[in-house]
């Protein structure tokens, strides 16, 4: 006897076949703070696990914010994005799984010896050990404003060294980003 579909056989069993397992979905929100002095941080973000065609199963922030404040007053309050849309869409991935702030590594802390405390967090995903990113808020005192500087350590790791002193090194086989802080 000749079948001539899959349905047919699932029919002649009295089963019925469905085509695709329901979808789930999970959503976390994560919040962080630190603080020095006068200085507080919070990061926020909401991530989500889903069945997600073509991808791993992890987590994709829909929603991140940073907010500093200086004195009890916000200095930014902003949305987090990133300028690393190229690497989103070499992995396929337009919905920023990529990008998730590591909410443990939010610190409010002087990497320049101004005296000034920066604001600094890791991106990346955790799951996939790729393509981490270190982003540094640093205060202006002439503009009164913060302006971001990001640096893309890809898959080398980047890590944080005391060398002699009270001002962090961050140590990677990518040129480090106290040299970004350095240069301004």
């Amino acid at each position: 006897m000749a079948i001539s579909s899959r349905g047919a056989i699932w029919r002649s069993l009295g089963l019925t076949f469905l085509s695709m397992p329901p979808s789930y979905a999970l959503t976390t929100e994560i919040r962080a703070t630190d603080q020095q002095g006068e200085i507080k941080a919070e990061l926020f973000y909401r991530q989500s696990y889903r069945d997600r065609p073509n991808a791993y199963e992890q987590p994709c922030v829909q929603v991140s914010r940073l907010t500093i404040r200086r004195t009890g007053e916000v200095a930014l309050a902003a949305d987090l994005a990133t300028s690393r849309v190229q690497i989103r869409d070499l992995y396929g991935n337009p919905e920023n799984c990529l990008d998730q702030p590591v909410a443990e590594s939010l610190a409010v802390q002087d990497l320049n010896g101004d005296g000034t405390a920066e604001v600094w967090f890791h991106l990346g995903d955790k799951n996939l050990y790729c393509c981490e990113a270190t982003r540094v808020y640093e205060y202006d005192p002439e503009q009164a404003a913060y302006r971001a500087t990001e640096q893309v350590w890809e898959d080398a790791g980047v890590a944080l060294r005391y060398e002699g002193g009270q001002i962090p090194v961050f140590a990677s086989a990518i040129a480090g980003l106290a040299g970004l802080l350095a240069q301004r």
